[in-house]
């Protein structure tokens, strides 16, 4: 048995390969920073802006989510997808700045070139900040 090659056994791949492959694919359409961050700097977070702030949001959702578990968050706001790896992806659909959805990245495989963590607002284009 085991892993071996005709044994039955196949491990998937670890969670954090899974999210890596989420965030390359996202980073074709949406450029990260040379430090491995989406987006512009914000004052606290990082910032992204578009004509449908909550259709961008989802669609990182999607992308970010993909191979992950999904869970609700508690509160009802949002969507987490959890990795095996611990590391966590957090969609809230509603956040303390009106009209402005969140998306962080948790990633808890250390010395991948990415940051541990990342919180993303999206903006309406051209909104005061």
């Amino acid at each position: 048995m085991g892993s071996q090659s005709g044994g039955g056994y196949a491990s998937s791949p670890s969670g954090f390969k899974v999210l890596l492959h989420n965030i390359v694919g996202l980073a074709e359409r949406y450029p990260m920073t040379p430090g491995g961050r989406f987006g512009k700097r914000g004052r606290n977070t990082r910032v992204i802006e578009s004509d449908d702030p909550a259709a961008t949001a989802r669609e990182f959702w999607r992308a970010l989510s993909k191979g992950g578990r999904q869970v609700p968050l508690p509160n009802g706001k949002g969507d987490r997808a959890m990795f095996d790896d611990d590391s966590l992806v957090v969609h809230r659909v509603r956040t303390g700045t009106p009209g402005s959805p969140a998306i962080e990245i948790v990633i808890a495989t250390p010395g991948n070139g990415l940051p541990a963590y990342q919180k993303i607002h999206f903006l309406k284009k051209g909104a005061k900040r």
